[in-house]
């Protein structure tokens, strides 16, 4: 008996699915001596109400067969459809396609981070303390950006009325200055501070504070949509933050948070 491979199409949608990360994982079940090709994907949920759509080749062989999806039940809400594609002798090769709505005005082609405007601007950039915290299992809902309200430190820091973000935008004397500040609070070991937003130029550091020096922190970078999260080392009051993240000569940082605060593991 051969390998069987079909084209499997997951629908992933917004208006039902209250999250700002949706994991997707593909599972097989590999006997001894056979490759598990099991792979999740995380799928950042736009506003609108297309869908994102993945197209992940399966296969199934005697010794290691796809089984299907896995989701948590938090996630659920976020699937809209599952559909198979077979017949694809006329595919000569099987690519993985995570495709937003808008995909077809979107550049078909690769481009040179910080040289060129990104190909995929909707691809999400996790940035995570510690390494091996994983996103997927927290609670990462929608929601507006942390309460109580922060306290600004730089005039670039404002709320858009329109939108309800939080906007930093423009020139800056100091590279590494904090421009928002959450008050503290008593906070458990484990529990994380996430913010989730665009990076359009510039960098940002967003980390928590005790007795007034980093506790955690991560710095964003790369141009895009980012999600951010840093978690709390041990049992203790702690302050959030962000501060800019600037090198070399440049003083002019362009960032925007739609969603932070709090949250706790899952699972």
């Amino acid at each position: 008996m051969g390998v069987a491979a079909e084209y499997l199409v997951v629908d992933i949608v917004r208006p039902a699915c209250d999250r700002l990360l949706a994991p997707v994982t593909f599972r097989y079940a590999p006997t001894s001596g056979f490759t598990d090709l099991s792979q999740r994907v995380d799928v950042p949920l736009l506003d609108g109400d297309g869908p994102f759509r993945i197209f992940v080749p399966v296969y199934s062989s005697p010794g290691a067969p796809f089984t299907g999806l896995e989701l948590s039940d938090g996630d659920c809400d976020c699937i809209a459809a599952v559909r198979r594609v077979r017949n694809l002798d006329r595919l000569p090769i099987l690519l993985n396609l995570t495709l937003p709505p808008d995909w077809r005005q979107m550049k078909l082609y690769q481009t040179l981070t910080r040289w060129e405007p990104p190909s995929a601007p909707y691809r999400l950039h996790v940035y995570v303390s510690p390494p091996a915290l994983d996103p997927a299992q927290l609670g990462l809902a929608r929601r507006p950006a942390a309460d109580p309200t922060p306290v600004f430190h730089s005039r670039i820091v404002r709320f858009d009325d329109a939108g309800g973000r939080l906007v930093a935008r423009g020139f800056v004397r100091q590279g590494r200055a904090i421009v928002v500040r959450w008050p503290e609070r008593p906070v458990k070991k484990g529990v994380c501070f996430f913010a989730r937003g665009t990076l359009y130029r510039g960098g940002l550091t967003l980390g928590i504070l005790k007795n007034e020096l980093w506790a955690a922190s991560v710095n964003v970078t790369a141009p895009g949509e980012f999600l951010a999260v840093v978690e709390t080392p041990e049992d203790g009051v702690y302050g959030s933050a962000l501060a800019n993240f600037l090198v070399s000569f440049n003083r002019w940082n362009d960032f925007a948070i739609s969603a932070a605060g709090w949250v706790e593991h899952e699972m």
